[in-house]
């Protein structure tokens, strides 16, 4: 394994004394978590800024009104989906407060609270600027215009309708603004209780990377007991099932921190888009997550994750099969070609142990065939 203070993943440690030595897995979403692939969220460019004109916009009455590039919409939609969680309570709404120059949007759900903070693409038309305003809208209607705006989009209020006009290049559409009370913020008064009892900073790509190597070996279904938490410990994130185990050792992983892994699902999906420098808090019951231009507080629980050193321990587990990176990785393309939609798993299998150890990985392609691969250890506990 490398060293921790490589901040690389450690692999995935998989258990051939669990599911009769296989093992099934999302094979694309396992590449991309050692490949580090990004989702583009490509901003309105300069030369677009420079060019742009809102003649094309429908003209719309109002009190006041704002503009946002459609990069802020994606940052505020990738929030939303997110956290928002049709199998546990949420708040359906979002808040948006503009103040100044920027727009910060708050979602709500159990064990899980989180606000983006994205500029105004002009200035605010109509209000004041030393005014801060709330307002709350809901969520569907709202990812629905992110996903249908262009460019740029226009805001605007209209107080006595209650209705909030977005409009943008041959597009209009009215939401209805809620009542403040629709929008049920289910941590900020904890939160705002709560003094910082440790914390780390580190850069923000550590740790999405090692939040997305974690999802591969992550079962939602579980919930409860020890395979149900992502922990740090020790310099090493981990999570995973009996049968696959995810870990990503760093050297600024100073913490101890756990959560729920549903929780640490929906945490990897909003870092994939932080940059810069984060800060992680500990206080009591939650994890404080801060990287522009998001920050995400998750609660904590008192459960730990299982113990792993022994797994992790190669003299001392002769029966696991542990692959070299790269080696691994040169063997993916044949198995990445062959998969398709219908098809997207491959399985893993274990045979033998010391100097005869052998992991066979293998799919179908679209018509039918076998498509295997195997890493063999030169050496008696490692290959």
């Amino acid at each position: 394994m490398p060293d921790k203070n490589e901040g690389e993943p450690d692999g995935v440690v998989l258990n051939p004394q669990a599911n009769n030595g296989e093992l099934q897995l999302d094979f694309k979403q396992f590449v991309e978590s050692f490949e580090g692939e990004d989702e583009s969220f490509g901003q309105y460019s300069a030369d677009d800024v420079k060019s742009f004109s809102f003649e094309e916009f429908p003209s719309v009455q109002g009190d006041w009104s704002f503009d946002l590039e459609q990069g802020a919409l994606l940052q505020i939609l990738r929030l939303s989906r997110s956290i928002i969680d049709k199998d546990h309570f949420s708040s359906d709404t979002i808040r948006i407060a503009v103040s100044g120059n920027t727009l910060t949007a708050c979602c709500s759900a159990v064990g899980i609270r989180g606000e983006v903070t994205v500029a105004l693409f002009a200035d605010r038309i109509g209000l004041d600027a030393s005014q801060t305003v709330e307002l709350v809208i809901g969520t569907k209607p709202f990812e629905q215009v992110c996903r249908a705006v262009s460019g740029v989009a226009r805001f605007t209020v209209r107080s006595k309708d209650q209705l909030l006009i977005v409009t943008s290049v041959r597009f209009e559409r009215p939401l209805l603004l809620l009542p403040k009370h629709k929008f049920m913020d289910l941590h900020a008064a904890h939160l705002a209780a709560l003094q910082p009892e440790a914390a780390m900073t580190l850069p923000a790509d550590t740790m999405s990377r090692a939040f997305a190597h974690l999802k591969i070996a992550i079962d939602p279904e579980v919930a409860s007991g020890d395979m149900s938490v992502a922990e740090m410990r020790n310099g090493r994130l981990s999570a995973g099932t009996p049968s696959a185990i995810a870990t990503f050792a760093h050297k600024t992983f100073t913490l101890t921190l756990r959560m729920r892994t549903r929780l640490a699902l929906k945490l990897a999906t909003i870092l994939e888009a932080v940059s810069g420098m984060m800060q992680v808090e500990c206080r009591e019951k939650y994890n404080i997550f801060t990287a522009a231009p998001f920050q995400i507080a998750v609660e904590s629980t008192s459960t730990t994750f299982a113990d792993i050193e022994p797994l992790l321990n190669l003299a001392a587990a002769p029966d696991q099969f542990i692959a070299p990176k790269d080696p691994f990785l040169a063997a993916l393309p044949k198995l990445l070609a062959a998969l398709h939609k219908d098809n997207p798993v491959v399985r893993f299998r274990m045979k033998e142990t010391g100097h005869d150890a052998r992991c066979s990985i293998e799919t179908r392609s679209p018509d039918g065939k076998r498509v295997k691969v195997s890493i063999k250890s030169p050496t008696r506990n490692s290959c």
